[in-house]
């Protein structure tokens, strides 16, 4: 913008300031240009910022109280709970449905053989049909039903199962792995996450 004088051209041996003055054309120009390099180096910064911001949020938002299970993949404790595989839930969904058919049909003696040897031991096929009789009914008339969430821990498992015909029950069925096979060894009622109560109605 400023020329040097000619004398300094071609060889520049000694710089020495030279009057320059601009035109208000040409300052408007480069103030304007400053000005938005102020304002995008400031933009750019802001949307990283932004980009970080749903981290941060999630950071900071008051999570739902729940029990938290470690990652699989980060422990190499086999008996730490982990999520089930397609292989471990089908089988487990198969079982608790041979025990709802056997129920369908008041088939106790066929629904107890469902359970592991454990739970076996501590109900005869009697004390069996009064506890589902008097403590899970529902069990009796079910047509359809939910599989939830489902968790292994070594040689034992959980599933939720939820029952949709006349009630809104939640359970969460144990298992336990006897003879390389996955056996009902109880239930329980599920804690409604929102409440923290028994889901039983």
């Amino acid at each position: 913008m400023c020329a040097l004088p000619d004398s300094q051209q071609p060889i520049l041996r000694q710089i020495e300031p030279t009057p320059c003055t601009l035109s208000l054309s040409t300052t408007l120009f480069l103030l304007k240009f400053i000005v938005l390099a102020i304002v995008l180096t400031f933009v750019s910064g802001c949307a990283s910022s932004a980009a970080d911001q749903p981290l941060n949020a999630l950071a900071t938002s008051p999570a739902p109280t729940t029990t938290s299970l470690p990652d699989p993949a980060s422990t190499t404790d086999s008996d730490s709970p982990s999520a089930c595989g397609l292989s471990e839930r089908d089988a487990l969904q198969r079982r608790i449905s041979a025990q709802l058919f056997a129920f369908s049909r008041e088939d106790f003696q066929g629904a107890r053989n469902q359970a592991s040897s454990t739970f076996k031991a501590s109900f005869d096929t009697q004390g069996f049909e009064e506890m589902i009789r008097t403590g899970f009914p529902y069990l009796l008339s079910q047509s359809a039903v939910a599989f939830g969430r489902c968790r292994l821990s070594g040689q034992t498992a959980s599933l939720e199962v939820r029952f949709t015909a006349g009630t809104t029950a939640t359970l969460v069925y144990f298992f336990l792995r006897e003879r390389g096979q996955w056996w009902i060894d109880g239930a329980s009622p599920a804690a409604d996450p929102v409440t923290n109560e028994s889901t039983t109605s």
